[in-house]
């Protein structure tokens, strides 16, 4: 906890239930590489928390709010990022992820890794050299096969 900055150092106080109200502005969630695995617990509660909140809040147009998340795996609790999958939809509120890769998702979700895979309405695939996220892909998109005609 001494990692967190003190309000007497010149910065705002923030608080969840404030956030969730006004909605206004951004949250960075970040760590400098050396003290990741310290501060997991934390940016795990932070995010829990945000998120429960949201959805006791239920829908809100007046409100609208997008979760972007990069590097889910390192940084929020398994449960915390399922739970956002899964109920933020019935609110309303875009989430947004990004993986390098379908692995990333197997080692800390394990069986509930398929059910984070399919929950986006919308997927983008980018090139990969991976021959399991080639297939995965594949699979998702579809075989396609293509004629080119030449003279």
């Amino acid at each position: 906890m001494r990692l967190m900055p003190l309000s007497s150092e010149g910065r705002r106080t923030f608080s969840v239930r404030d956030y969730c109200e006004i909605r206004k502005g951004w949250i960075f969630v970040t760590s400098k590489p050396a003290y990741m695995e310290v501060m997991k617990p934390v940016h795990g509660v932070l995010l829990g928390s945000l998120i429960n909140r949201l959805i006791g809040m239920g829908k809100r147009r007046d409100l609208p709010t997008t979760h972007i998340i990069f590097e889910e795996a390192s940084t929020i609790l398994v449960q915390a990022f399922h739970t956002a999958l899964i109920r933020l939809r019935k609110t309303g509120t875009p989430v947004v992820f990004a993986i390098q890769n379908f692995s990333d998702l197997k080692v800390p979700y394990g069986e509930k890794a398929e059910t984070i895979y399919s929950q986006p309405y919308h997927k983008i695939y980018f090139r990969t050299s991976s021959d399991d996220s080639s297939a995965k892909a594949e699979r998702t998109i579809g075989k396609k096969r293509i004629l080119i005609m030449r003279e």
